[in-house]
């Protein structure tokens, strides 16, 4: 597949597919998302299985949501709700910026919009973590899509009939709306071994102790865990990973300096897993040139810190 997106990669014989990707993730015209990003609208509208994403750091895995979403606007046989997982509170806030850009997007287009459902309404979304109020809007109306972005903990006790805060009344239809019409985004799941084994039994629960019926079970609303790591643990044709034209696509940018891929996944390895990871820590969102969604780069002042054995191979660019 090109790193150029046709419409006929999503959508034969339309161009509103297109257009609408381009729009979610917040691209400037006559920029195209990752063909990574394209594999997984083409897998969601065709209804082909994808169990996990194992792409590296930095290459837009939060983009997820908006594949989603234009999926669903599409008309893709998905779970109305997302609930994309995290095990960081400042990842969790990072997350939420994302789904509320999401949301200004389907605001700006009425056809988006009535498409999802949601006519003169906007896209709810709600933030599950301590120290912050769930505002409720995942449950107004079941019936309409919705983003919920949480911590591990917030969304595994409501998971397992134990959410905390939650009254006892209200604990079986927080776990009834999250473990059904749900695809759970565990981000990092390399991390939360314990919480990627939960959602996976739920999913298998759901399978082995529903009904036998192929036309019952396809009334039943799904459950899909998706994983996104950067490991390279699992494979298989359910796990989405990168391709040629994603290593040929050099969007990813340091502070004023755009790194090629090869730079990119070198890092840890140069660097040392050690310090790599130490670095990490002063990742913060930022607007690439390649689009606002699904995006993070290093900060200007971290960046010649976290990649000083990679200098020699950049090439200075225009700062953004």
């Amino acid at each position: 597949m090109s790193g150029a997106l046709q419409a006929s990669d999503i959508a034969p014989g339309s161009d509103r597919g297109a257009e609408w990707l381009r729009g979610a993730l917040g691209l400037d015209e006559g920029k195209t998302p990752f063909p990574w990003q394209i594999e997984l609208l083409r897998r969601f509208l065709k209804a082909e299985p994808v169990s996990a994403l194992d792409i590296p750091t930095g290459l837009g895995k939060t983009a997820a949501m908006a594949v989603w979403l234009v999926a669903r606007a599409l008309g893709a046989s998905l779970p109305r709700r997302l609930v994309y997982v995290v095990d960081r509170r400042v990842v969790v806030d990072q997350a939420t910026e994302v789904a509320g850009s999401l949301r200004a997007w389907v605001e700006r287009e009425p056809a988006v919009a009535n498409a999802l459902g949601l006519d003169d309404r906007s896209l709810s979304i709600s933030t599950l973590r301590g120290q912050h109020v769930d505002n409720r809007e995942w449950l107004d109306d079941p019936s309409l899509p919705a983003i919920v972005v949480g911590t591990i903990d917030m969304i595994g006790s409501r998971l397992l009939f134990s959410g905390y805060g939650i009254s006892s009344r209200m604990r079986a239809y927080h776990a009834g709306l999250l473990g059904a019409d749900t695809l759970v985004v565990l981000d990092e799941a390399h991390l939360v071994p314990a919480f990627e084994d939960l959602i996976l039994q739920i999913e298998r629960g759901a399978k082995a102790l529903g009904p036998t019926d192929p036309a019952l079970r396809a009334l039943l609303p799904g459950f899909a865990p998706l994983s996104l790591s950067a490991t390279g643990r699992q494979t298989g044709s359910t796990t989405l990973t990168l391709t040629d034209a994603d290593r040929r696509n050099p969007t990813i940018w340091v502070g004023n300096v755009r790194l090629t891929f090869g730079e990119i996944v070198a890092g840890p390895i140069l660097l040392g897993r050690t310090r790599y990871l130490s670095q990490r820590r002063s990742i913060a969102p930022a607007r690439s040139r390649h689009g606002a969604a699904g995006r993070t780069a290093l900060s200007r002042s971290a960046a010649p810190m976290a990649f000083p054995t990679l200098r020699s191979s950049r090439n200075p660019v225009p700062s953004p």
